[in-house]
């Protein structure tokens, strides 16, 4: 989570509930069904942990450029095959 953090240049909040992913796709749902939500009626979990970003900005900026780079090289390995 940390390398997301970084990679992302803001904080990562990590709760610690097994069924996080399933309630995010129920709110991602409602909201497009315009259906209001409450997190507090799901009993939302508290969060663990938060990783704060730690890389400096030139370092994410290369290695989102090489990210993206090995995207690149993927996808047209896949469409010469």
């Amino acid at each position: 989570m940390s390398l997301q953090a970084d990679l992302l240049g803001r904080p990562v909040r990590v709760v610690d509930e097994g069924e996080a992913a399933l309630l995010g796709v129920a709110q991602f749902a409602a909201r497009s069904r315009h259906i209001p939500m409450r997190l507090g009626s799901f009993g939302a979990a508290p969060e663990s942990k938060t990783y704060e970003p730690t890389m400096q900005p030139d370092e994410r900026a290369k290695r989102r450029a090489q990210w993206s780079m090995a995207i690149q090289r993927s996808r047209a390995q896949i469409t010469d095959q």
